[in-house]
C-alpha cells in the first residue's frame, strides 16, 4: 500500500509541476493584472462645511466648502505668496468643480479614494491630489 501511496503522490506532484510549469512561458513572470481607477461620486453631504487641504511639500492649497455654494479658500506656495479668495462649488457628472467665477473654472476634482482623513483625487491634467479632510464651520462671511 506505502508503495502505491507513494508512487500515486509522485506522480501527482509530477503531473502539477508540468501543468503549473506549463501555463506560463519559462522565465517569464506572470503579467500583473491591469489597474483599475474607481471614480466615486461626490455627495454634498461629503462637500459642505469640510475642509480639504493639500498634503503637498511645496503648495499651499486648501478649500473650506460652506452649505451656500462658496469655497473659502487659501491658495499659494509653503514660504512664499498666499491669496485666500473666495470660490463657488458645483457638483456636476461625479466631479467637484470649483469656480472663480460663472465662465472660470479654477479647478474640478473626481474622487477615487476616501479613506478618512484622506481622499484622493485627480484633477483634469490627470495629475493626483490627496486632501485631508477637516469637519469644519466656519464664521459667516460678514464677520471678520
Amino acid at each position: 500500500m506505502k508503495s502505491a501511496r507513494a508512487a500515486a503522490a509522485a506522480a501527482f506532484a509530477s503531473a502539477s509541476c508540468l501543468l503549473l510549469l506549463s501555463c506560463r512561458p519559462e522565465g517569464n513572470p506572470p503579467a500583473a493584472p491591469p489597474p483599475v481607477t474607481l471614480t466615486i461620486p461626490w455627495t454634498a453631504a461629503m462637500v459642505e462645511n469640510q475642509t480639504l487641504k493639500l498634503e503637498a511639500p511645496r503648495t499651499v492649497e486648501s478649500f473650506t466648502f460652506r452649505p451656500d455654494g462658496s469655497v473659502i479658500a487659501t491658495i499659494g506656495q509653503k514660504d512664499g505668496a498666499v491669496a485666500g479668495p473666495v470660490f463657488r462649488w458645483a457638483l456636476e457628472k461625479e466631479k467637484l468643480v470649483i469656480r472663480e467665477s460663472d465662465t472660470k473654472t479654477y479647478t474640478e476634482l473626481t474622487l477615487h479614494e476616501w479613506t478618512p482623513p484622506f481622499l484622493t483625487t485627480t484633477r483634469p491634467s490627470g495629475d493626483k491630489a490627496v486632501y485631508r479632510v477637516t469637519r469644519d464651520t466656519p464664521p459667516p462671511l460678514d464677520q471678520p
